[in-house]
């Protein structure tokens, strides 16, 4: 399929809000489960983490602390004028960055994107806050007509 959806993408847009960045720092200091639940904790506005996501970023951030974060320049419209059709699916609540401000961002980058917001989602609980709506928004996306058919 020539389509592309992205979930409430981190800093293709907009960048990291500062009170983010802030909360991430003990994952870096102190690097394991317990900083692990407690970022997620914050970010998903209390809801219990998925003990998968916190054993899979706990283990991550203990076995690849020496690692280097590699991000490449965000699109821009004159590079992204030939852009297949995208969903952007945004999670309402996210601490990550300010969904609007990527919706605005990715309206004047991404000629035709589709954008949708998942309420009640923020971006650490996005895979599974809402599976049941996440699915039907992905699959209806997929599943339209021909590129360059409605989307």
């Amino acid at each position: 399929m020539n389509r592309l959806v992205l979930l409430d993408p981190t800093q293709c847009f907009a960048g990291f809000r500062p009170s983010y960045l802030l909360r991430a720092l003990p994952l870096f200091v102190r690097p394991g489960e317990r900083s692990t639940r407690r970022f997620l904790e914050w970010e998903t506005r209390g809801a219990p983490p998925a003990p998968a996501l916190v054993r899979l970023m706990g283990r991550g951030a203990v076995e690849f602390r020496a690692a280097k974060v590699v991000t490449g320049p965000r699109p821009d419209a004159a590079r992204a004028g030939a852009a297949v059709p995208a969903l952007l699916l945004l999670a309402g609540h996210s601490r990550t960055h300010d969904p609007r401000r990527v919706a605005a961002q990715a309206e004047r980058t991404l000629a035709g994107v589709r954008i949708a917001t998942l309420a009640g989602a923020t971006h650490h609980s996005l895979p599974y806050a809402d599976a049941d709506e996440l699915g039907r928004q992905v699959l209806g996306f997929l599943h339209t007509g021909p590129p360059g058919g409605t989307a």
